[in-house]
């Protein structure tokens, strides 16, 4: 009777325990209460580490209240072990399953504190990031590697090419100015690109509205000019010259005798580069040419035996190079060449000898004398400062024109033929001649 009123006595000190201490971490009591008291923080905790609701579910209630009921009951402490064993069981499993689907997405993820209820979770396709492939090496001091995601992400479909529309080929609409350039042009041959785009694009000038009759030759002429500037590279004239409303006879450096066709271009002392193009052919009203003292490189263009009237070609003190052509000698009004102080090789063409006067020292010319330069025209020839070689030919004696006959600094030859008695000043020095028949001696030997 003692023993069982003691035991009954413990049972209702312990619920006072509970009930004033809450948990009852800080207050005294007996066996069976403090088993109770450890139960209810044990929940407790778990409540808070899984933040579930504070309302439990019915099931961990009726837990709660078995466990109370056998905590009171001193023949039901073997069975309050299992109980609580088996939650102790529970907490864990739950606890467990937080933390691995916390791991498995950084998103919010519902985790179901029942062991009981399967643990799900949902992910937002926006935010879905596919999952890296598991490494096949083990590294102890890493964390285990999450398993791969059982979650399906919305794939993404193929984007299609942009559709390109098909170029609109557009035609120009050409005035009246350049359909008639391009007509005059239209049998031509290829065009300098740079004077020919100036000419269709830039240029203003159209011909006269008096000019009666084929403009052809003007639009020519005016490309020609064009080209010699940009071949020459006068840049100098190139904000002045170039007037884009101008006939080129009112240009810089260009004379025309009538007003409409080119008759002289004067460009000695220009600061000239370049070449000499080969479209100066084309003006071919062309009287004079004078582009000495400049820097002028390349060769003569054979085109220049197209200016049947050009009676001067002045070349002198450049660094144009190459044979004089043979055209040269269709140019059957010239008078003077003087192209002194080049580079020009080669042989000295037989034509020369139409002119009145030719000036080729200080070049690089070679080979003998042809007996055909020596004519009744020619009345003065400068060939000193070159490497001619040979015998001077007996022609010479039959040129009655010859007034002047410059050799010196040659690899002349032989013996000096005889000389007509109309030469007045003649240099043969600094070559290899054996005799003379100069009994005179008016030559410089």
């Amino acid at each position: 009777m003692n023993s069982t009123m003691s035991n009954n006595e413990s049972s209702v000190l312990a619920d006072r325990d509970i009930e004033e201490n809450g948990n009852g971490n800080e207050t005294e009591i007996d066996a069976s209460g403090l088993e109770v008291a450890i139960i209810q923080d044990g929940l407790a905790e778990h409540e808070n580490t899984t933040d579930a609701p504070k309302t439990a579910p019915p099931h961990e209630e009726e837990e709660h209240i078995a466990i109370a009921t056998l905590a009171k009951n001193p023949n039901g402490i073997s069975k309050c072990f299992i109980i609580c064993a088996l939650a102790v069981v529970a907490v864990a499993s739950g606890v467990t399953g937080a933390l691995i689907a916390r791991r498995q997405s950084p998103d919010t993820i519902e985790v179901s504190t029942d062991p009981n209820v399967p643990q799900t979770s949902t992910v937002s396709p926006t935010t879905a990031r596919p999952t890296t492939a598991p490494s096949t090496h083990s590294n102890p001091t890493e964390e285990p590697t999450s398993p791969p995601s059982t979650h399906s992400y919305p794939t993404e479909e193929p984007i299609s090419p942009l559709t390109t529309a098909s170029p609109t080929t557009l035609t120009p609409t050409l005035s009246p100015r350049q359909s008639a350039i391009l007509d005059a042009f239209a049998d031509y041959g290829p065009v300098h690109d740079e004077a020919f785009e100036w000419l269709l694009d830039t240029d203003e000038w159209t011909p006269s509205a008096m000019i009666s009759g084929d403009t052809k030759p003007l639009w020519h002429q005016r490309y020609a000019v064009a080209t010699f500037f940009y071949s020459t590279n006068v840049a100098y004239l190139a904000n002045s010259a170039f007037r884009t409303t101008n006939s080129v006879c009112e240009w810089a450096g260009i004379e025309c005798s009538d007003g409409l066709e080119v008759d002289e271009l004067d460009f000695s002392d220009s600061m000239m580069s370049g070449s000499l193009p080969t479209e100066i052919g084309m003006l071919t009203g062309l009287l004079y040419l004078d582009i000495t003292n400049n820097n002028i490189g390349g060769s003569l263009p054979s085109e220049i035996g197209l200016l049947s009237d050009l009676s001067d070609i002045l070349l002198s003190n450049n660094s144009m190079t190459g044979s004089l052509p043979s055209e040269l000698g269709l140019v059957s009004r010239l008078w003077f060449l003087y192209a002194d102080n080049n580079k020009f090789s080669g042989s000295v063409p037989p034509q020369l000898g139409k002119f009145l006067g030719v000036d080729l020292s200080f070049n690089q010319l070679s080979g003998s004398l042809p007996g055909d330069l020596f004519t009744d025209r020619i009345s003065m020839l400068i060939l000193n400062d070159n490497g001619i070689s040979g015998a001077l030919p007996e022609e010479v004696g039959i040129a009655t024109q010859l007034t002047t006959l410059w050799l010196w600094n040659n690899q002349l030859t032989g013996s000096i033929p005889p000389l007509n008695a109309i030469l007045s000043s003649c240099k043969f020095g600094n070559n290899a001649f054996s005799e003379t028949t100069n009994g005179d001696g008016f030559c410089d030997l």
